[in-house]
């Protein structure tokens, strides 16, 4: 399915640029359409299809991106990963409260579920380590990020590493996109011909960043997102491992937007163009990255 995001923005003015978005989970049509966009083609992959593209075992696929599971809470759901430690893990803060810092899920009534060599491990959340949403205060876009320690670690599977506190993502660079589910992203079952939602992985660039200070604190890219991959990984491949960039928070379809599409029957569809179609990353950097760092006992060696 692909659809349209209007950001509003213009690129000189994060301000200006973000003060229109709002959580993906907080549309308010039920429309098969709601708050999906695929920028340029829609270049998402089952675990499979990527196998097959690079050639490489399934296997291998698998157990690389396994850190990448579904967050599942009482009213929503969300993708994150295992980042740093087999018992902590990294999403967005607006599964937990909304922009008006309105309680959305308790974290303790949330649980992970990772899927490591065709075996599903599940753990409940139990403790929420920290989020960069500080109610009363009123939430900002570049704070959409939570930290949250498991009751079980996740055996066997390889966590995702920390970037340098340096280390960004700029403009054209390449990177991984994985999301644990996807509301417009799904496969038939061959067995029973049923529709399957399931992991999604894209090779996609970092577009637009955004800066305050000094520091990037959002950034734009033409990876595609929708309802369920929220919180999902955006990463930089090394030789021997992948490193955490960021989290996907957000895109913006209005109302209007998602209505006419419903109307038509046919989704909004487009290429990437600055400030107007586009997905938007929050960085792991700054007091997120001190917070998990301080989570998980330190900066573990590579």
């Amino acid at each position: 399915m692909l659809a349209a995001l209007s950001l509003l923005a213009s690129a000189g003015s994060e301000a200006h640029a973000f003060s229109a978005l709002r959580p993906e989970d907080d549309a308010k049509t039920q429309s098969q359409f709601q708050k999906t966009a695929v920028i340029d083609e829609d270049g998402r992959m089952t675990e499979e299809e990527y196998a097959r593209k690079k050639g490489i075992p399934l296997t291998e696929v698998q157990n690389r991106f396994a850190a990448t599971g579904v967050l599942k809470c009482a009213k929503h759901s969300a993708s994150g990963q295992l980042t740093g430690s087999d018992n902590t893990i990294t999403t967005v803060a607006h599964i937990f409260v909304g922009m008006g810092c309105n309680a959305k899920n308790t974290p303790r009534n949330c649980s992970f579920t990772a899927k490591f060599r065709d075996r599903e491990q599940t753990s409940e959340i139990s403790e929420l380590v920290g989020m960069g949403f500080k109610c009363p205060i009123r939430p900002k876009r570049q704070n959409d990020w939570a930290v949250l320690k498991l009751k079980s670690p996740m055996r066997g599977i390889t966590p995702y590493t920390l970037p340098y506190p340096d280390e960004d993502v700029k403009d054209r660079d390449d990177v991984i996109s994985v999301a644990a589910s996807g509301r417009d992203f799904d496969r038939a079952d061959p067995r029973t011909g049923k529709k399957v939602f399931t992991k999604s992985i894209e090779e996609c660039q970092g577009r637009q960043p955004y800066y305050e200070d000094g520091f990037e604190v959002l950034f734009l890219s033409n990876c595609d997102s929708s309802p369920g991959s929220s919180g999902g990984s955006i990463l930089r491949a090394r030789k021997r491992y992948d490193v955490l960039m960021g989290i996907t928070a957000n895109n913006n379809e209005t109302d209007t937007q998602i209505a006419q599409a419903a109307k038509r029957g046919t989704p909004n569809h487009g290429p990437y163009v600055e400030g107007k179609w586009a997905t938007y990353q929050v960085p792991l950097s700054g007091e997120f990255l001190q917070l998990l760092e301080t989570a998980i006992g330190g900066r573990p060696p590579l």
